[in-house]
């Protein structure tokens, strides 16, 4: 009597553990992980307007204040342009995206595993459905939170939430099916050399732009805490502070590859900061921090500074010498491929962080992302040209 119970327990275990059948991948498993994506990065997004609704001394603000708030700053986290009184805040804290990155690509790892996804072309429906779902969720949160004086784009909201949650679920999903091995291997030899080459020329860059931004900071450490003094925003509104500040983080990180590559960035229109441009900074900033790393006037120092970007050409010179090994031509096509990856990647890093945080005075802040890009591509080609030749006469 005993044995046909166990062997019926082991039955329906086992058929627990049975993943969902494929016709179901698509329809069932995708759309569950990209809401539960959603509703956690929502979440994560009303912590602080929550805590700042808690604080409040206003008797008269209502708990939809908070909702729609957090729902806002789940899109603005998205990079999804906000408007207030027709003042359009672009320059967004778009580091918040490493976030909810993580979260759609937990999400989709967890879908990948669960899911039959067995072939690549399941993993790109599973993706498909990913994306769809998570865009329209986007969409629907700026429709749903917008007011007579403050909204967002919805048509833009679904169509940044489309691309996103694309590449990260996208990823996920290869990775909690196994299937990162296998399009690897699809990729042809000197592509993915190019494409190691202009990751590693890329970190490089950004590499170099963070330590830049971490020395002016730390050089103008006085200026940081008369902004603290200044701000004095208490417990709560420091900790927003806080995160606005971490959200900013590569944005002022892009501001600074840019300085380096010698494409410099505008400020409010008339100004521009250029390691070749001389330029009185406006007086009328926000009291951000990164504000007080821009250099007051250009040295002849800060000329040479394009040359760091040589030294990342070289460092991809050096990984396209040693995945490429078929002649110097080869190598040299390689490494002028890695480097133009690599530029439209710092493109667009630097079209993220472009944008206006809606005063007149505050319009046009930021690189220009086509001349970031063709600055980065001279100096990235120079390196690994230089490298091509030593390698090729050795």
């Amino acid at each position: 009597m005993t044995a046909p119970i166990l062997e019926a327990t082991a039955a329906v275990r086992a058929r627990r553990r049975l993943p969902v059948p494929p016709w179901l991948t698509g329809w069932f498993v995708a759309p569950v992980a990209a809401l539960v994506a959603v509703i956690v990065g929502l979440l994560i997004a009303a912590i602080p307007s929550l805590m700042t609704w808690a604080t409040s001394t206003s008797t008269t603000s209502s708990w939809t204040a908070p909702v729609r708030i957090t729902g806002m700053a789940w899109l603005v986290g998205h990079d999804v342009t906000l408007t207030i009184d027709k003042a359009n805040y672009s320059l967004l804290p778009w580091g918040l995206l490493a976030v909810w990155g993580w979260l759609c690509v937990s999400a989709g790892r967890w879908a990948g595993r669960r899911g039959s996804v067995m072939t690549l072309r399941r993993a790109v429906l599973v993706t498909a459905v990913f994306a769809a779902v998570y865009a329209s969720a986007m969409a629907l949160v700026s429709v749903v939170t917008a007011t007579a004086t403050t909204h967002t784009n919805a048509a833009r909201a679904f169509g940044i939430g489309l691309a996103f949650s694309a590449v990260t679920a996208g990823w996920g999903v290869l990775r909690g099916a196994g299937l990162v091995d296998e399009l690897w291997d699809r990729i042809p030899q000197a592509l993915r050399v190019a494409l190691r080459g202009a990751l590693i020329g890329v970190l490089a860059l950004v590499g170099a732009g963070a330590a830049l931004l971490a020395l002016a900071l730390a050089l103008n450490f006085p200026q940081l805490l008369d902004i603290q003094r200044f701000l004095d925003a208490g417990l709560v509104g420091g900790v927003v502070l806080f995160i606005v500040t971490l959200g900013y983080l590569p944005v002022a990180v892009m501001w600074s590859v840019s300085y380096l590559l010698g494409a410099g960035l505008g400020l409010g229109g008339a100004t521009v900061i250029s390691p070749f441009v001389s330029s009185p900074l406006p007086t009328q900033l926000p009291p951000l921090v990164y504000f007080v790393a821009l250099p007051q006037a250009s040295t002849p120092l800060a000329w040479a500074l394009p040359v760091i970007g040589v030294a990342a050409g070289v460092v991809v010179g050096l990984v396209i010498a040693r995945g490429v090994r078929t002649g110097a031509l080869a190598r040299l096509a390689t490494a002028a491929g890695a480097s133009a990856l690599a530029a439209i990647v710092l493109a667009i890093l630097a079209r993220l962080s472009y944008g206006s945080l809606g005063d007149l005075r505050l319009v046009h802040l930021g690189p220009s992302s086509q001349l970031v890009a063709l600055l980065a591509l001279i100096v990235l080609l120079a390196g690994g040209f230089v490298v091509s030749r030593r390698t090729t006469q050795s």
